[in-house]
């Protein structure tokens, strides 16, 4: 086995000897472990091992022997992040499941061994295949990409994973995936991707699956240079300052957010290089806003007719109770967003606070909304928010001509804590692992009640200011970000959460055992 330690630094590499230059600093620090292949335990030989101090772009590197096992001798104390890199093989870092994870601190003290690390590299996988134009003819220089299904504050979206450009015979090859599951995209300048297969329409794509290893072969795009589509139209309004967004349903590197403002003159807008697809048409001024639902195909769409109407003026009276008063929480520095009540990520909403007047005016334009707490001191939570006998804040507020004030918004601060340990099946405690934290019974559609953090390196995790009330707490091996804000995601995981009570001002400890990645 080689234990010779090197320092990577800027593309040079540097040999040191075993005691770094005889420092009494580093004397006696180990890091230790072994490479495995993942599924099999297989210890994999010749892996660049690297150890990098955090904060530094030079990083330590050994080399496996053919156990798999790796050693750094006389490590300067400090903290660090630990990567295994081998050719076939996905990156692999110490505590991290995705490369959307946060890193996985990795402390050194003085004269510490730290032994047993495991880390277990997984072989990539491919996918291949040929892009030709509409006459059959290969399409060389055309960028290929793939995608992955992602959540954006709970909402579905696509993230690129990665791009290749086609050869002069029209084939690609996207390499070093890890396992899971793909869209593939083809795309010039000027014009939108087409997705596998034969699609411009990322709602009608079709997925291409990989497990470790493995190649997905085959996967032809039909690239067609249509130009984008063009959305015109026209919005009435008394204020001519208006703002004209539209927005995918789901959304994807080929399509995201388009803004445009209209003329001042006549309300007209128009609204360039759009893909096909389902979007939300929204036109706002002064706060006011309005939305429309529009489906490009296969031409533009230029007589989008959209009126602005007249707002309802909502007053809205802002308390605090006992434990909030005494906390010193000032009225006048909250703020809240009114939100459409919307499963399309990306909505405008309108923002109000009191300020130095409560009660204090909103002007909002006819339809379903949701409130929440934008800005408000981490100890304080909205209770209740009420229309005479009705729940607004967990209903939501229905604004229409029959509306009558005023809103009564009470703010409270008697919030408990939560802390714990999150295992595996086995017992093993579980490092930078998701918990989430999520309200259940009538405050479900309360997102503004869902938290999430992060284990430490001894699976232990902590929420600090939980409003009282029944939630159930999960935690997984590996999950998309924000994921668990997804309602019809959380749908598959209902009976594998722990259900919990928070009390109000009460410190509580629990367990949880973690979802493991299929």
């Amino acid at each position: 086995m080689n234990r010779t330690v090197s320092l990577l630094w800027c593309g040079l590499l540097f040999t040191l000897s075993a005691d770094l230059a005889g420092s009494q600093q580093a004397a006696g620090n180990i890091v230790a472990g072994v490479v495995s292949r993942w599924g099999t335990n297989e210890p994999l030989m010749d892996v660049s091992v690297q150890l990098q101090p955090s904060g530094r772009s030079e990083a330590y590197e050994v080399q496996t022997g053919s156990d798999g096992r790796f050693q750094f001798r006389n490590i300067p104390k400090g903290d660090y992040s630990l990567a295994a890199v081998h050719s076939g093989f996905i990156r692999t870092e110490y505590g991290r499941s995705r490369t959307s994870d946060p890193p996985l601190v990795l402390p050194v003290a003085s004269n510490l061994s730290i032994n047993g690390i495991e880390l277990r590299m997984i072989p990539s996988g491919a996918i291949f295949g040929r892009v030709t134009d509409g006459a059959g003819e290969p399409v060389a220089a055309v960028i290929v990409r793939a995608w992955q299904q992602t959540f954006v504050e709970g909402q579905l979206a696509m993230r690129m994973v990665t791009t290749v450009s086609t050869d002069d015979l029209g084939n690609y090859r996207l390499f070093s995936l890890a396992p899971g599951k793909y869209y593939v995209s083809a795309g010039g300048t000027g014009t939108f991707p087409t997705f596998y297969s034969d699609t411009a329409d990322t709602r009608q794509a079709r997925l291409v699956t990989l497990t470790a290893g493995s190649m997905a072969g085959g996967i032809n795009i039909t690239h067609r240079a249509e130009a984008a589509r063009t959305v015109r139209g026209t919005v009435s309004y008394s204020n001519p300052d208006i703002n004209v967004q539209l927005i995918p349903r789901i959304p994807a590197g080929n399509q995201g957010l388009l803004v445009v403002s209209a003329d001042i003159r006549t309300g007209a807008f128009s609204i360039p290089q759009v893909a096909p697809g389902g979007y939300i048409l929204t036109a706002t001024s002064d706060k006011i806003s309005t939305r429309t639902s529009i489906e490009v195909g296969n031409a533009s769409i230029v007589d989008v007719r959209v009126a602005i109407p007249s707002p309802i003026e909502v007053s809205a009276r802002v308390s605090l109770d006992p434990k909030a008063t005494s906390s010193g929480i000032d009225i006048s520095k909250l703020l809240f967003g009114f939100h459409w009540d919307s499963d399309i990520p990306n909505l405008p909403y309108a923002t109000y606070g009191p300020g130095k007047d409560n009660p204090f005016t909103i002007r909002l334009a006819p339809g379903d909304y949701r409130i929440r707490a934008l800005v408000i001191p981490p100890e304080a939570y909205i209770r209740s928010i009420r229309l005479g006998t009705q729940d607004v804040l967990n209903d939501g507020l229905h604004l229409d001509a029959s509306f009558q004030s005023p809103l009564e918004i009470i703010i409270a601060a008697d919030t408990g804590t939560l802390e714990g340990a999150a295992a595996n099946a086995q017992k093993r405690p579980e490092p930078n692992v998701v918990v989430a934290l999520i309200p259940g019974g009538a405050h479900r559609q309360r997102v503004d009640l869902i938290q999430d953090v992060r284990t430490d390196a001894e699976g232990r995790f902590r929420f600090e200011h939980v409003p009282p009330g029944d939630y159930s707490i999960y935690s997984w091996e590996d999950v998309e970000p924000t994921a668990w804000m997804n309602s019809n995601f959380m749908k598959d995981f209902e009976n594998r959460g722990r259900p919990v009570h928070i009390d109000a001002g009460v410190h509580q400890t629990i367990s949880v055992e973690v979802i493991p990645s299929d």
